[in-house]
């Protein structure tokens, strides 16, 4: 882990170290507890074959760290003074990750924490947060990563069935509005093998444990894609599609959209599938229109299949879509609105850093009237 510390070289600099706990002695990195070495491992642990265990999800990654905790315990003072850090470190906005892991929570429905999380994405930070360990129970997902802007998510074991303390949804109104059904997604959380202070290795469970898999999930699929970093929709909308649907059944409900449930989420993380889906992307976009008036179709669904990945967007106000695709590879791309004809099917293959402009025009279904049959 130190080899992967954006500071290696000096230690204590603002640039990649706060601790606004004042727990750590001389302004140096420390780890009073285990918690935080033991999931930056899982998120960027080396790969080398030296090591007796390989652990990362982004061994090639730099992290830098903010101590908002002590011991077991996280004061919402040091939390948002560590928010407040990460958008500009050591006074400086280069210096702002791309990714941020939070495996903390607590309570539901509690928007204290919502501005900084806006301010993350605002300044191209994803948020992943721990859904929480208050589970079997069904409501029972954790602020902040009950909020619209987070991604959420859950833990199950080595069996895939969904861990027993794994926090479920639905997510408390109080939280948003929620464009996408919480929790986002499930990672292994149960059981896990990862770092720990001194120079060993250590198993621990929790959805602390999911959150950093998917949080080096994303730097992965940053380092392979750059022109993802900062596109939060595009980055929950990827995992999502890509995720392994779940092998059980939820047992909070869903929310009716037919791919996604209440314990799962959009189901298992899937970063080879991700990865597939868009490393070395080229980018399509285009219109879809009304083939009879030219207007642009709003809310319009474009779907993008090659082998085994399904992808989709929606249009915006505008009519317009636009989406990365990973390049070389044979995409068959569709458009469907209610009321219209599905457009042809058409074949697109990208080449990277290309872009390819598409236009669909939708016919809508005739318009039938009857006329009256008067009798005698």
């Amino acid at each position: 882990m130190r080899e992967a510390y954006a500071c290696k070289d000096n230690p204590g600099s603002s640039s990649c170290w706060y601790d606004p706990t004042g727990i750590c002695p001389a302004g140096q990195p420390c780890d009073d507890h285990g918690h935080g070495t033991h999931t930056i491992g899982t998120m960027i642990g080396s790969d080398s074959p030296s090591l007796p265990y390989r652990v990362g999800m982004a061994p090639g990654a730099q992290w830098i760290a903010c101590k908002g905790c002590s011991g077991t315990s996280c004061s919402g003072v040091s939390l948002a003074a560590c928010a407040d850090w990460l958008l500009a470190p050591g006074g400086n906005a280069d210096n702002r990750p791309q990714v941020v892991n939070n495996s903390w929570g607590g309570g539901s429905g509690n928007l204290w924490f919502a501005s900084r999380v806006a301010a993350w994405r605002a300044a191209g930070i994803l948020p992943v947060f721990a859904a929480g360990n208050d589970g079997p129970g069904c409501s029972t997902l954790n602020s902040p990563g009950d909020y619209p802007d987070s991604f959420a998510v859950a833990a199950h074991g080595q069996s895939g069935l969904i861990a027993s303390f794994s926090s479920r949804g639905p997510a408390n109104a109080a939280a948003g509005v929620q464009p996408y059904t919480k929790p986002n997604l499930s990672a292994p959380g149960d059981f896990i093998l990862s770092s720990v202070p001194n120079n060993t290795w250590g198993y621990a469970g929790g959805t602390s444990m999911a959150a950093p898999h998917a949080a080096g999930a994303a730097a992965l699929l940053y380092s392979c894609a750059p022109a993802l970093r900062g596109n939060m929709t595009a980055t929950f909308e990827l995992f999502q599609q890509t995720a392994d649907p779940p092998l059980y059944g939820g047992t909070c409900g869903d929310s009716g959209d037919g791919v996604s449930n209440y314990t799962y989420g959009y189901g298992y993380l899937n970063v080879l599938r991700a990865g597939q889906a868009i490393c070395s992307p080229g980018t399509l976009r285009g219109r879809v229109n009304d083939a009879e008036t030219g207007l642009p179709i709003i809310g319009a669904k474009v779907v993008f299949q090659t082998a085994d990945i399904s992808r989709s967007v929606f249009t915006d106000s505008n009519g317009n879509y636009q989406i990365l695709l990973a390049s070389g590879k044979n995409w068959t791309v569709s458009a469907s609105y209610p009321g219209y004809f599905s457009s042809p099917t058409i074949q697109q293959t990208l080449t990277l850093n290309q872009t390819i402009i598409y236009d669909f025009s939708l016919v809508p279904f005739p318009i039938r009237s009857y006329l009256p049959i008067i009798g005698k």
